[in-house]
């Protein structure tokens, strides 16, 4: 069993209950707090639900893949604008003097600007925005699971992203990306 998570005691209550998370916060300082925080609710649960208790933690990725460096601006113009509308969507929850200040951008998306404004190399270099070739893409995904995630939801579908780069992207990634971890995740399970 699953719970979807954002808001910060929403990671310790998955814990207790022996649920996995998957979440779906862009900050990535805060996906570690969260993380280590699930990790010792799960440790000491006292309401467990499921028979079974899921003891991974999954995050959502902004995730696009390329053959080519001059195409990666395609899944970073997507990522960029996803990330503006998530802020935009949020604003009503932030108080007033803190909209697209750095306070609120830190906290929600770990920016200290409007993402329409970041600069590709900025965005690049988010934690959670892995768009690359497949060998960044495979770099990054190693980051990830070294910081102690088990599980990536890969949105790959973000803002104006044509659909056959959308598709290329899901071929790259079933051909070059998934087989590098799918062989570490057989040697494993043995």
């Amino acid at each position: 069993m699953w719970m979807a998570c954002v808001a910060p005691d929403s990671y310790e209550i998955a814990g207790d209950r022996g649920l996995g998370v998957l979440s779906f916060s862009l900050n990535f300082d805060n996906v570690q707090k969260a993380l280590h925080k699930y990790r010792k609710a799960f440790a000491r649960r006292t309401d467990q639900i499921p028979k079974v208790p899921n003891n991974a933690f999954a995050g959502m990725i902004i995730c696009h893949v390329v053959e080519k460096k001059a195409d990666e601006s395609i899944g970073l113009d997507g990522a960029r604008w996803f990330m503006h509308y998530v802020a935009e969507l949020f604003k009503p929850f932030a108080t007033k003097n803190e909209l697209y200040s750095y306070d609120y951008m830190r906290k929600m998306l770990d920016f200290d600007m409007d993402p329409k404004d970041v600069p590709d190399a900025q965005l690049k270099e988010h934690p959670l925005v892995v768009v690359g070739t497949p060998d960044e893409v495979i770099a990054k995904f190693e980051q990830l699971h070294n910081a102690g995630l088990d599980q990536a939801i890969c949105f790959k579908q973000a803002g104006r992203i044509p659909h056959a780069n959308i598709m290329r992207s899901f071929e790259l990634m079933g051909r070059y990306v998934l087989p590098h971890f799918n062989g570490k995740t057989a040697a494993a399970a043995t």
